[in-house]
């Protein structure tokens, strides 16, 4: 095996790998032995064998699979010799054979990793960082006891003040989209208060319809609009709309204990202790959230650190992919198009491997959760398999929301990654031992703004 040094940066290493004829057939015979082992065919002898042999024997994919076995062993070799230590698999790239070209005579790739980052001790001692606890109001649970007690139905005819519209809304202020002004499926009881200043403009407007809408903002703005509201309050702004039902009461029942009852609670005062339950347990990934936010800002007061460069070039490249496939929905995958990347793109993913790495650390550093190489080592394995997982619940109306499509590989990493931010929160939490913070649901919902 060949190696020559490509890039040499302070975090950053890329290395040119050549695997000759000899080496590359030796290291495949040891991958499809394992695979024979695996799909109980007859053994193979001892010898070489070539990859047309070898997707004859197994298949293409299969084959594929042992050339994949063989650059990692082949990567493997190199850290080992290096000493390098890394976070996150290195990424590879074929030089030689070009696409399509025979493997059976040697073929050489690059492979470009960031070098594990050295991340000083965490004290969170003094720390202020308290657990959420949700506890809504007597209003707020007056607020679901109504909804409990009140049935709708599909109306058919224009919106009315007091009816329920199932609605998807975008609004910008100057231009610019402001917090809690951006809503996808909501439902919204009219005269509600909910997005003052746009409701009022849903009066006539039918099950379909799609409008823009201009709407002045009255001078106080709800508290759930944050710190932002200051900003936005007493404009006029611009709102893009999409009905997508409307509803209109039926039936309102007397919130009593023939309610409760009817609900499968003893009597009133056990409906409310579930009601409470209920939004407490619904809350919870919120919460989770917003300690999320909170630790990332705390740990990069506390330390910082040196770390590469591939893994921040590749994430704003995938960034300003995606920016690209939102602006084209129609235009397929972005894979092979020329992306602008721009300093913004960068900064972004500065920011987003910055706090992966911190999570990470410090999850591990609780024995409780897996390092980042095994998690996405896992995530190869585990992502072919999975056909279902649980959706998160929406902040929205807490109602659970089914994502139309999915993909395990993409799921799984989400759960995963949640998982490790999960770790990382309760372990600073135990280590800050600042007490709990009781919030409304009202100051919550402001909190959750302020992060979006």
């Amino acid at each position: 095996m060949k190696v020559k040094k490509l890039r040499n940066e302070s975090m950053t290493r890329s290395y040119r790998v050549e695997l000759n004829r000899v080496e590359f057939q030796s290291e495949l015979f040891k991958a499809l032995v394992n695979l024979e082992e695996i799909v109980g065919k007859k053994r193979l002898k001892r010898g070489r064998i070539t990859l047309e042999e070898a997707r004859g024997r197994f298949g293409e994919e299969a084959a594929e699979d042992a050339v994949v076995e063989v650059i990692d062993a082949a990567v493997d070799v190199l850290l080992k010799k290096t000493g390098d230590s890394v976070m996150e698999p290195p990424d590879i790239e074929m030089v030689r054979p070009e696409n399509g070209g025979s493997l059976d005579g040697g073929f050489t790739f690059e492979v470009t990793y960031d070098l594990k980052p050295h991340i000083p001790e965490l004290d969170f001692s003094g720390i202020d960082f308290k657990r959420l606890v949700v506890t809504p109001t007597d209003d707020e649970l007056e607020f679901y006891l109504d909804a409990i007690a009140t049935s709708f139905a599909d109306k058919p005819g224009p919106a009315e003040r007091g009816d329920l519209v199932a609605v998807s809304y975008s609004g910008t202020v100057d231009g610019i989209t402001f917090v809690g002004g951006d809503e996808d499926d909501l439902r919204m009881e009219i005269g509600s208060g909910y997005m003052p200043g746009l409701e009022e403009k849903l009066v006539g407007l039918s099950t379909g319809d799609r409008k823009l809408i201009e709407a002045r903002l009255p001078d106080r703005m709800p508290e759930r609009f944050g710190s932002g509201a200051e900003l936005i309050a007493g404009k006029t702004a611009v709102f893009e709309v999409e009905i997508k039902g409307v509803l209109a009461v039926v039936e309102v029942a007397k919130i009593d204990d023939d309610l409760a009852k009817r609900c499968g609670a003893d009597d009133l005062d056990d409906l409310k202790a579930k009601v409470r339950e209920t939004l407490k347990f619904k809350s919870a990934g919120i919460c989770q959230e917003i300690l999320i936010d909170e630790l990332l800002t705390i740990l990069n007061d506390m330390v910082s650190f040196e770390m590469g460069t591939a893994g921040v070039e590749a994430m704003a490249l995938e960034i300003a992919r995606e920016e690209w496939r939102e602006r084209n929905p129609d235009e397929g995958e972005s894979d092979d198009v020329e992306v602008e990347v721009t300093k913004e793109h960068y900064e972004i993913a500065e920011m987003q491997q910055r706090n992966s790495y911190l999570l990470a650390e410090l999850a591990t550093r609780t024995n409780s959760a897996p390092t980042l190489p095994e998690v996405l080592r896992g995530l190869e394995l585990f992502g072919k398999d999975s056909d279902e997982v649980d959706d998160l619940d929406e902040m929205n109306d807490m109602e659970e929301m089914e994502d139309e499509t999915f993909d395990p590989v993409s799921t799984i990493a989400d759960n995963i990654m949640y998982s490790l931010k999960q770790s990382a929160v309760d372990h600073a939490l135990e280590a800050a031992d600042s007490g709990e913070r009781i919030v409304s649901l009202t100051e919550l919902r402001a909190l959750w703004q302020e992060i979006q």
